[in-house]
């Protein structure tokens, strides 16, 4: 195994495990506040608790008990299997759980099944149907068809195209980023399916665009952090950065995995929200994901800035050597850095304004500050293929990777 594969392999590990360590204490935050409202509501129900409830209902009550008592059961059966998880990975590919399969299968497969079961026997169905009709009452602009439409074709042939370049070029770093794709595009579907149902919207679709298309982002960074790395190696740049290349992947890459959770968590609450306060949780857990993902990349910038006038200054002789224009995909990472950068300082600022604020009750903001700078993002990457930066030997790089030089002809 390559020293580059190895690091991956190494970093996979420890941001899968720092994964699992955030799902289980929002679990657990999660399970807390759900048995505190649970005996809150018991000692002093409200009016519309009451009114809800079955009074004669056989064993597993269909309404909003039942559903919380499944909400129980599902929390538990997932913890359970994060817990395996996380003792698997930190015991590594040597472990005692890896080395035996069954345990995947009872600790994993029959875990999700069970949580599959449990939710087909209790269908959210039962209390979100009556909460559709109150929830559309708070929903911002009404979203056009047309537009989600096009957004949809956009993100799909852009995906495709680089589905296409990660297979033809092998480049598995870019995985995160064509998973970006697909969220965008499922996004926009579901937003294009919440347009039509106006003004009855339903849950699901609003939330799922919601979600989607906020943290999809996130992953499109993760891929420009790795493409950094990529460079340093090319270049033997370690003595010329503030940080080396495996340490430099490992800082920022867990930096945005925590931002995607953070901004997961808070698009949860407020695509799921049916109170005032909810919403306003939501929107401020977002602000902190976004912030979070502005700081990384500000410091992700300067950093990229300082290695870049030092190997002016002082080049290394792979800097000279390698038939890659490296400047050119540095000032590429600058280009896509300041893209997503707008995109989050807009993102901030309509969640600051909340939904009675201007950017949230005009649609075309969305689609000129976020939408129109994720897909430039996409093309860009399209146009100057991170594949170039990786190169297949030592001796010679695949001289059919870069899109912009058959363009330039």
């Amino acid at each position: 195994m390559t020293g580059g594969s190895q690091d991956s392999l190494i970093i996979g590990k420890w941001v899968i495990v720092g994964g699992l360590c955030v799902q289980l204490v929002f679990f657990g935050a999660f399970i807390i506040t759900s048995l505190v409202s649970h005996v809150k509501i018991l000692r002093t129900p409200t009016a519309e608790s009451e009114q809800t409830m079955q009074p004669h209902a056989f064993i597993w009550p269909r309404d909003w008990r039942g559903l919380l008592f499944a909400c129980y059961a599902v929390s538990m059966v997932i913890l359970v299997r994060s817990v395996y998880r996380l003792i698997e990975f930190t015991q590594g590919n040597d472990g005692y759980f890896i080395s035996h399969e069954v345990f995947v299968y009872v600790f994993d497969a029959a875990m999700m099944f069970l949580v599959m079961f449990v939710m087909n026997v209790m269908h959210p169905s039962v209390v979100l149907r009556r909460e559709d009709a109150r929830c559309s009452k708070s929903r911002p602009a009404e979203p056009s068809v047309a537009a989600a439409i096009v957004a949809i074709i956009l993100f799909v042939i852009a995906t495709i195209a680089h589905i296409f370049f990660a297979w033809k070029h092998r480049t598995k770093f870019l995985i995160a980023f064509i998973v970006g794709g697909i969220l965008e595009a499922i996004g926009y579907v579901a937003r294009a399916i919440s347009a039509q149902q106006t003004p009855n919207y339903s849950a699901m679709p609003y939330a799922l665009q919601s979600l989607f298309i906020l943290i999809a982002p996130s992953l499109f960074a993760a891929s420009v952090y790795m493409i950094l790395g990529r460079i340093f190696r090319l270049t033997d740049g370690d003595s010329r950065s503030l940080i080396r290349a495996t340490r430099l992947t490992k800082i920022f890459v867990l930096g945005d995995v925590l931002a995607f959770l953070i901004q997961a968590g808070g698009g949860a609450i407020l695509s799921g929200s049916k109170s005032a306060s909810n919403l306003k949780l939501g929107e401020r857990i977002i602000i902190v994901g976004l912030l979070v993902q502005i700081v990384f990349f500000g410091f992700f910038v300067i950093i990229s800035v300082i290695f870049h006038r030092k190997m002016a200054n002082n080049p290394t002789s792979a800097s000279l050597s390698t038939k890659v224009n490296w400047k050119l995909y540095l000032m590429v990472l600058y280009a896509a850095s300041f893209l997503i950068m707008v995109r989050c300082i807009y993102r901030v600022a309509e969640y600051i304004q909340g939904q009675s604020g201007t950017l949230q009750s005009h649609e075309y903001f969305a689609y000129v500050f976020d939408t129109a700078l994720v897909f430039l993002v996409m093309v860009l990457f399209l146009i100057f293929h991170p594949s170039q930066v990786v190169p297949r030997d030592k001796a010679q790089l695949d001289e059919h990777g870069l899109m912009y030089t058959e363009l330039r002809g």
